[in-house]
């Protein structure tokens, strides 16, 4: 099965919930980062050990990687979300990814 068929059955609200979760961001960051709850947050999660296979959240990250090639820390692989660590780095992070935007055209 190629890459591009495995990355498919991820949504991208799944990938997001993945480069999150290899940054070490508990459940509760995770749904403040997204704007969900932390219970909608563990339900991505417990979604995703289900579709990778794995019986503990930590191992999210290493079974998307081994089965989809991605490296969840990557930017591109977040779709806009930067990993994080904590709450006190959100305003630097999107301060950062405003500036590796593109500018709109004719603003």
């Amino acid at each position: 099965m190629s890459g591009e068929v495995v990355k498919a059955r991820f949504t991208s609200r799944q990938r997001e919930v993945v480069g999150l979760v290899a940054a070490g961001c508990s459940n509760a960051e995770i749904g403040e980062r997204l704007g969900l709850s932390a219970r909608t947050a563990k339900a991505h999660c417990d979604v995703l050990r289900r579709k990778l296979g794995i019986p503990r959240r930590r191992q999210i990250p290493a079974a998307y990687r081994l089965l989809t090639g991605d490296d969840p820390l990557l930017p591109d692989q977040l779709y806009g979300v930067l990993p994080v660590r904590s709450p006190a780095t959100w305003p630097e992070i999107d301060e950062r990814r405003q500036q590796l935007e593109p500018t709109a055209v004719g603003s």
